[in-house]
């Protein structure tokens, strides 16, 4: 999983992203802003999957760069937490209404992150499944429009299964009958 971390600390920053490694995650970049956070994800190939992000920083607060974010990303790929010791009622709202989809206060509480990443992680793969089943039911359509109904298709061996050649047979001898 690609992980962003936008946070002004460099101390709580080194922090998150050792946590972050610790519980398995090795793709983890760190910048100090929002406006750098915005550069990074609007180049960044593949997309980052998850971004935690502090409210109180210089220049663009967390809030406004995650509105930003959920603008540069309607669909909602981008999973995006808020870390921060903000956590007075009204941050929490505004936060969640400009599109976060989690909310972590600081100082961390090492039980409550590492459940938070599990459910991240789960949320991550179940969107890749969906992303491969789409993949697949698109090639499986492109497909469909190659083979016409009339064509004999050759299935491999299976218990039970009758050659197409026998079944239609078996079909001209039932319509006599």
């Amino acid at each position: 999983m690609k992980i962003l971390a936008v946070d002004d600390d460099p101390v709580f920053g080194a922090i998150l992203e050792t946590v972050l490694r610790y519980h398995g995650f090795s793709d983890v970049t760190v910048v100090d802003s929002g406006p750098k956070a915005l550069k990074l994800v609007q180049s960044a190939h593949p997309k980052f999957d998850c971004i935690f992000v502090d409210i109180k920083m210089p220049e663009m607060d967390g809030i406004e760069l995650t509105g930003i974010l959920r603008a540069i990303d309607p669909s909602r790929r981008t999973q995006i937490v808020m870390v921060t010791a903000m956590s007075e009622r009204q941050h929490i709202d505004r936060a969640f209404l400009a599109g976060a989809d989690d909310y972590i206060s600081k100082p961390l509480d090492e039980m409550e992150f590492k459940v938070r990443l599990a459910s991240i992680a789960r949320i991550e793969a179940e969107r890749q499944r969906n992303l491969a089943m789409q993949q697949a039911l698109t090639s499986a359509n492109q497909r469909q429009h190659l083979i016409e109904f009339e064509d004999a298709l050759t299935l491999p061996d299976r218990a039970g299964g009758i050659p197409y050649a026998a079944l239609r047979n078996h079909f001209k001898t039932i319509s006599r009958l």
